[in-house]
């Protein structure tokens, strides 16, 4: 099986390794949330707060549940999207299956796809089985992952960075369209989790491209630098722009509507 299907074997090992990592925590998947009893609930109240605003065909992005009548605007709150998405049809087993099993599948699978998300970017690095499935190993069982896995699921979720670095590194090396398509796949989906996701992909990308300089031959280096330079000159420029509308607009409407009619 390892010969001939070394990502299902991987994966497998991931799913056990996670299980024995995290254990007791499939033991009590349907009792206790995963984590401490903070922001887990919060992040939990999040994924209710999607579907229940889908449902009635509202805005996430505006709670009236809060501060009510007059609401709240929720542009800052960290939610964990994906996640939001990746649980709603779940939500229609409820209350058969319980809502913390809703939050615990999301957070005890970012151990398996991490570990497996970092061995694919080592098998395209180095080659091989058994040292790519280490290298994920120890990227996804590490204190990092496990502090964070308290609570704070928009960070916990570790696959995403080895996906981006994968897309990267075949961009150079087969200069096809699969690796940019994955590169900013990953950059909009770790996006929407939380800005520090997108300051990470900006801090990556930076990396990458000065390693690619470094390497070039020498007629290529102007070239590069003048490309990475315009790119990232705009990539720093854009993202700034929103959250400080953002931030403002929201500020706005908080001291209108404490102001009260």
């Amino acid at each position: 099986m390892l010969r001939r299907h070394p990502h299902v074997a991987a994966m497998a090992g991931y799913l056990a390794l996670s299980a024995a990592a995290t254990w007791p925590l499939l033991a009590r998947f349907g009792t206790d949330i995963g984590g401490d009893r903070g922001d887990a609930w919060q992040t939990l109240w999040g994924f209710w707060w999607w579907r229940d605003s889908l449902s009635r065909g509202a805005s996430p992005f505006s709670c009236d549940a809060l501060r009510w009548p007059w609401g709240v605007p929720m542009w800052l709150q960290t939610w964990d999207l994906p996640g939001a998405l990746a649980v709603l049809p779940g939500w229609a087993l409820v209350p058969r299956l319980p809502e913390v099993a809703l939050y615990n599948v999301v957070i005890f699978a970012s151990f398996p796809l991490a570990g497996f998300t970092a061995y694919l970017l080592c098998r395209e690095l180095w080659g091989g089985h058994l040292a790519p499935f280490l290298a994920g190993a120890l990227f996804t069982f590490s204190a990092y992952h496990f502090g964070h896995a308290l609570g704070h699921l928009h960070v916990v979720s570790m696959e995403w960075s080895p996906l981006y670095f994968l897309g990267l590194v075949r961009t150079v090396r087969r200069h096809g369209p699969g690796g940019p398509a994955l590169a900013g796949a990953v950059t909009l989906i770790a996006s929407s989790r939380t800005i520090v996701n997108q300051i990470a992909v900006r801090r990556k990308a930076s990396i990458s491209a000065a390693a690619q300089i470094f390497q070039s031959p020498a007629g290529d280096v102007a070239a590069l630098r003048a490309v990475s330079g315009r790119f990232f000159l705009k990539l720093g420029k854009r993202p700034v722009t929103p959250m400080i509308r953002l931030c403002l607009e929201s500020r706005d409407i908080l001291s209108k509507r404490c102001q009260g009619p």
